[in-house]
């Protein structure tokens, strides 16, 4: 609950969805699905998304 009350929704939302992230790389090497450069794209959106978001959030805490 604690997690609750010191994040914003944006946040929670990002998280929730950065973590198929790990789980779609783990699927491709389990299930040895062909990768093509879509789902490769695709994966590394998702990665650079999280972290420019984590570093605005960063930037954001320190101004304040």
């Amino acid at each position: 609950m604690w997690f609750l009350h010191q994040t914003g929704a944006t946040t929670y939302s990002l998280v929730g969805s950065l973590n198929k992230i790990p789980l779609s790389i783990a699927g491709i090497f389990l299930f040895k699905v062909p990768t093509s450069v879509e789902n490769s794209a695709s994966i590394l959106f998702g990665l650079l998304a999280g972290v420019l978001f984590a570093r605005a959030k960063i930037r954001e805490r320190s101004q304040t």
